[in-house]
Order: C-alpha cells, then structure tokens, then sequence
C-alpha cells in the first residue's frame, strides 16, 4: 500500500530535485565560463603568445587554438560517458568539473612567447585540448544526470536548461573580462590582467566540486547496478542495440550544426521559374 504523500513529503521532495537541478547545471555555467573565457581574450592571447607585426595574424592563431578545443569534445564525451555509465554520473560530473578549472588555472600561470619562446604556445594548446575533452564530458555528464534525476513529467524541462547553463556561462565569461578592462588599464591589462579571468575559473571550478560532493545518484543508474549493466556499458554495446538510434542523433546534431541552422533560418529551397525561351517551369535559383 501507498503511503500518502503529505505537505512536508512533497517539501523535502522538491528541495532534492531543487538542489540536483542547481548542482546538476551549475557545473556547466562553470566549465562554459572557463572555456569561451578564452575567446573574450583572444586579442591579449594573440598578442602575447603569437606576436607578430600584423595584429590580425595574431588573432587568428589565437582563434586557432580557441578552435583546437573543439576538436576533442567527441573524445571527452566518450571517456566521460564510459565513466559515468561504469561508474555513475554523479562521479563523472566531479571529474569532469575539476579536469576544466586544473588546465584553465595552469593558462594563467603560463609563460608568455617572451619568455619561454615557442613552448609557450605549445602549451597552451595542449591546455586547451584538456579543457576541450573536460567540456564534452561535462555537456553530456550534465544532460544526463539532469533528465535522470528530473521527475518523469519534468524531464523535457530538466534537460533543457543544460542550454539554458551554456547562455549564463557565456554571460558570466563576458561580463567577468568587460569588468576586467574596465577596471584595469590597457597596459596592465595586456602585462597580467589577462590571467586573472583564467584564475578566477579555478576557484568557481572549487564552488562546482563543493556543490556536486552532496548529490545523490540518479534513480536510473542505481536501477542499472542493481540489475548488473553497468559491467556492459561499452560503445560497442551501444551501437549493436541502439545503431540506427545513433545515426540519427548524429545527423539532427550535424543539421544542427549546418550554418543555416547556426543563423535561425531554413534552408534556402530552389525557387520555380518561368523560362523566357520555352515557356517551361526551371527550378534554379
């Protein structure tokens, strides 16, 4: 028999999915501040670790290694989801939220092209690479723990503020640099005070790893251990059973991703025609 659900039952419940929603997410407003924090600074970074007699050279080596990051989320989405299959999400999300703020407090104390010559950049591509493999872990890690902790008619909701999680990361790594050059002059600036948004993503990476120490872990993983799945939760496993469901992901991803998508419109379709010659009905553009 059911026991009823009572006022302070249904309290106690909220205040659990309340702190799984802000410990869940907050790791990804974390771990988007420190990555596109990079991008804010990309003229000081260009300058510093790619001098060069033309500026926008330097701007666009920077914008390079701000792109090298990407290229290894696929591979952080594996690894952290291996884990998180193996292991549980709530260890995953510790992991990868501490795998971000270590390599983006080491960029703060890197050496200048000034001072270490061609290793300085060097490392900081290697950094950034981290930081990439740490970012595709936590956007999965996050999504997943979120839609599996949410209550079943609060899923849909749950999940979508993972997005809502990358808009206030780029927002804090914004306003946290204008306030940055805002404060300090220009010269300062471009001296030192380019490390000091990178150190501060070490002490918000601390807040994260404090925050998701006290969460529980997700109902559909402990039902996962109890019947013994967690032994097979392998890629291979993954696409025998679930193949086609795959592909399809991956192709909405790539549509997602199209520069007509990026931009919010649909894609242009050929406009019909009236040929001048023949009378007939052409379908180019």
């Amino acid at each position: 028999m059911r026991a009823p659900v009572t006022s302070a039952s249904r309290a106690s419940a909220e205040r659990v999915e309340l702190r799984a929603l802000v410990a869940g997410n907050c790791g990804n407003v974390l771990e988007w501040y420190d990555f596109v924090v990079f991008a804010f600074l990309a003229p000081v970074i260009g300058a510093r670790f790619f001098p060069s007699g033309d500026p926008l050279s330097s701007l666009l080596n920077a914008f390079g290694v701000f792109a090298v990051g990407h290229l290894v989320r696929p591979v952080g989405g594996l690894l952290f989801g291996q884990l998180g299959d193996r292991h549980g999400r709530k260890r995953a999300l510790q992991l990868s939220v501490v795998a971000m703020a270590i390599p983006t407090a080491l960029i703060a104390a890197l050496p200048t092209y000034a001072d270490a010559g061609i290793l300085a950049p060097v490392l900081l591509v290697l950094l950034r690479l981290a930081q990439g493999g740490a970012f595709g872990g936590e956007l999965v890690g996050s999504m997943c723990y979120l839609v599996e902790a949410a209550p079943p008619e609060r899923r849909a909701l749950f999940g979508s503020l993972t997005i809502v999680g990358i808009a206030l990361g780029v927002l804090l790594a914004s306003g946290v640099v204008a306030i940055a050059r805002a404060v300090l002059p220009s010269e300062t600036m471009h001296a030192w005070g380019w490390r000091l948004p990178f150190l501060g993503g070490l002490a918000i990476g601390a807040v994260g790893w404090w925050m998701r120490r006290g969460l529980a872990e997700t109902p559909a993983f402990l039902r996962a251990v109890e019947a013994g799945r967690t032994a097979d939760a392998s890629v291979a496993t993954l696409l025998r059973a679930h193949g086609a469901r795959v592909a399809v992901i991956f192709g909405m991803s790539a549509r997602r991703g199209s520069p007509d998508t990026a931009a919010g419109r649909p894609p242009a379709r050929p406009r019909r025609r009236r040929s001048t010659r023949h009378g007939l009905l052409d379908s180019s553009s």
